[in-house]
């Protein structure tokens, strides 16, 4: 077999693993200038000259909404009975949501305040007079219909709730040509256009029993995330979009009753789009004047990935693919040009810099290289392929560090102030927000490079100056790992990668432009979660395993100890359960509850043991411990909100009695799943009162129907 047959068959099979990611078959210039759309006119063209493989997801402009509206308010009573009593202590000794930058509130299904808990349940959101715990009732209901609440914030006596509606609607009926019959197609079931709206509320809860709504907006798209920092809220929604026959449907507001566009331009893109485009708002509001306009910026790009917010700038990340035509033409430069002769280098290298379509190009190099191999004999193919596969695997991992890319955009933050500033991109995936963090005006990455590439995965630290220019980098950590979790703090970065042992990595960054590994732990098991204790011990959540580091088993608790950096030391560790365990901190932080002056940390889990005769998971609830540097972790308890009533349906870990936050206000420790709040003494665990939350959860909807709507349809059809 010749070169050129081999280079056709390898081809073939990154033509065939670029369509499993989704590449883009055409190349498209990187620039990490913002440039702005003026008309849609403009917008269109740039989408025909660029012709990525994917638009996006359909949608369909439907009626505005007005989003979730204030239904009526309900009160109910507390318990009849207070089990236990206590020195409850300071309602202004509380805790918060648990954030990664100190100023910079993250949004949660459950807020408080100290005095009150906010909490959504099902189709509701719940106010609960909480303190004191013996006298907790819940004082104000706030119902949402054809709309679903997912998360809030609270803010003096504001409350801001975000959630979505799902729109579904029929194609425009076809009539028959000469039957007089309209139908959709001959298929049995109807098709159905989907669209997405974002909706805010906020509320003035003064009046905690009579919550009034003062504001209420929504926009086109899924909602992402947000942040808020002072009085203003920041959210980033993606929308998808539909381009069928140079039609658009621009992103849209909907307020006081009117639609208009998040923009009338300029909307702002770069030439490094992502493999499928989306539209991206930014969408900036005072949370606490109702009056002062929304501020909307829209984007097109990549979609949002992964956000990660400082007092002063928002940071959006999203995949950057290199396109297929990237791919062949780098291994043409990169490991068939430096392994021929030069002549039939220079001739290939010729047709590269050429301007003719990717097809003439791709036609003209696989005849060089077929008419060169047909020059050689049987023994000089075959050293030709070694060198080949010698060469390839030599730039193979370089190849992958630029396959997968994240693009950063960095967006100045200052009130109702959404100012663009720069973007940059670094090789590799970002596992989450807790991989990036930004210091002195420098931006910090970590990455993982050869996910996508059949080659051993890599690991990498970037270091960005406040344009968003490289200024430092470290990378190939632990070849063939991947990073589970990550934590920036001051000068120093904690990874850990894991694929067999848990490798935790302590990085010096005192020198932007070289961060150094200043020491390693290898320990089993791995952590998901990373949390500073002080500033020389990390608390690590997230799972053990056996020796080996193939069989992973139960949920695992680590103390670290790093005030000698070269020689980092895990001092304690706790494992909860066996394999199948879980804890809902291993991929949301916001679970976490920690207070080093109250040695407090509580997490939830789903206990599991592969044993049970039962075959269920054995324990649902929120484990509560003494944390010490001297010594470690010390079980208090366990609090669960099953009872005789729940028909098992905590075993489930989405189960509404499931556990899934912790909060304390003075003496009392709450417990939040779904469906109940529990109060318990914070020293004894003692139970001192709980309040049933009256969960509401509408029936499944299909196609913006009721089920049995839908199928009754269905069966018609």
């Amino acid at each position: 077999m010749n070169l050129s047959a081999i280079l056709i068959i390898f081809l073939v099979g990154v033509a065939a693993a670029v369509a499993i990611v989704g590449v883009t078959t055409t190349p498209v210039t990187s620039s990490d200038k913002i440039k702005q759309f003026q008309s849609i006119d403009e917008l269109k063209s740039y989408l025909n000259s660029s012709s990525p493989g994917y638009f996006g997801a359909g949608t369909f402009q439907g009626e505005t909404t007005n989003g979730g509206a204030l239904q009526g308010v309900q009160t109910s009573t507390p318990p009849s009975t207070t089990k236990t009593s206590s020195d409850q202590g300071n309602p202004e000794d509380y805790s918060k949501t648990n954030v990664q930058v100190a100023g910079v509130d993250e949004p949660d299904f459950v807020k408080s305040d100290g005095k009150y808990i906010y909490t959504i349940s099902g189709n509701s959101v719940q106010i609960v007079d909480a303190f004191p715990a013996d006298q907790a009732k819940i004082v104000g209901e706030i119902n949402f219909t054809n709309t679903t609440p997912q998360q809030i914030f609270i803010n003096n006596n504001k409350l801001v709730v975000f959630g979505y509606q799902n729109n579904y609607y029929p194609y425009p009926l076809i009539e028959k040509s000469g039957t007089g019959i309209s139908s959709q197609s001959s298929i049995a079931y109807p098709v159905y256009f989907y669209s997405s709206k974002t909706f805010v509320n906020v509320y003035d809860v003064s009046n905690h029993s009579s919550p009034v709504l003062t504001r209420n907006f929504s926009v086109d798209g899924d909602y992402f995330d947000a942040r808020m920092i002072g009085d203003y809220v920041y959210m980033v929604v993606n929308q998808p979009f539909y381009y069928y026959n140079q039609n658009i449907s621009l992103p849209q507001i909907y307020e006081k009753g009117e639609a208009r566009p998040v923009t009338n331009f300029p909307i702002y893109y770069f030439d490094n789009p992502d493999y499928s485009f989306r539209f991206v708002s930014v969408i900036a509001f005072n949370s606490q004047n109702d009056s002062e306009d929304v501020n909307t910026n829209l984007y097109l790009m990549g979609s949002a990935n992964t956000i990660f917010v400082s007092l002063d700038n928002l940071y959006i990340t999203y995949q950057k693919s290199m396109s297929q035509q990237e791919y062949y033409n780098r291994i043409i430069k990169d490991v068939i040009i430096p392994i021929v002769p030069i002549n039939v280098g220079t001739n290939l290298n010729s047709v590269l810099n050429s301007n003719e379509s990717p097809d003439q190009k791709n036609t003209e190099l696989n005849q060089i290289l077929q008419n060169y191999t047909q020059t050689l004999n049987t023994d000089q193919q075959a050293e030709l392929q070694r060198n080949f596969l010698t060469r390839y695997l030599e730039v193979a991992i370089q190849i992958a560090k630029d396959f997968e890319k994240t693009v950063i955009h960095k967006i100045s933050l200052n009130g109702k102030n959404v100012i663009y500033v720069s973007s940059g991109e670094v090789p590799g995936y970002v596992l989450n927000q807790f991989s990036m963090d930004e210091n002195n005006g420098y931006f910090r990455i970590a990455t993982t490079s050869g996910r996508f590439t059949g080659t051993n995965t890599t690991n990498n630290l970037y270091v960005l100056d406040s344009n968003m220019k490289m200024v430092g980098s470290l990378e190939n950590l632990a070849p063939g790992e991947t990073i589970y979790s990550a934590r920036f703090i001051g000068n120093r970065a904690y990874l850990v990668t894991f694929k067999r042992v848990d490798p935790l990595f302590v990085i010096d960054l005192t020198n932007p432009s070289n961060p150094t590994v200043l020491g390693q732990l290898k320990i089993t098991g791995f952590s998901d979660y990373l949390h500073p204790y002080d500033e020389n011990h990390l608390i690590g959540v997230g799972r053990a395993t056996d020796e080996t580091g193939r069989l992973i088993s139960g949920v695992k608790l680590a103390l670290f100890d790093v005030s000698d950096i070269s020689n980092p030391k895990e001092i304690s560790n706790y494992v909860i359960g066996g394999s199948g365990s879980s804890s809902e901190v291993l991929y949301d932080h916001h679970a976490f509850l920690f207070n080093k002056d109250k040695n407090l940390l509580v997490i939830p889990v789903l206990e599991y043991f592969p044993n049970s005769i039962t075959g269920y998971y054995d324990y649902q609830g929120a484990y509560v411990f003494n944390v010490t540097l001297e010594n470690g972790f010390q079980l208090r308890g366990t609090i669960s909100h099953a009872d005789n009533s729940t028909n098992n349906s905590y075993y489930y870990w989405y189960g509404s009695y499931s556990v899934r936050r912790s909060m304390y206000t003075g003496n009392v420790l709450y417990t939040i799943s779904d469906s109940k709040i529990k109060m318990n003494d914070l020293s004894t665990l003692g139970e001192i009162n709980s309040v049933k939350l009256p969960i509401q959860i509408q029936p499944p909807i299909y196609y913006g129907l009721p089920v049995e709507t839908f199928i009754g349809i269905a069966r018609t059809a």
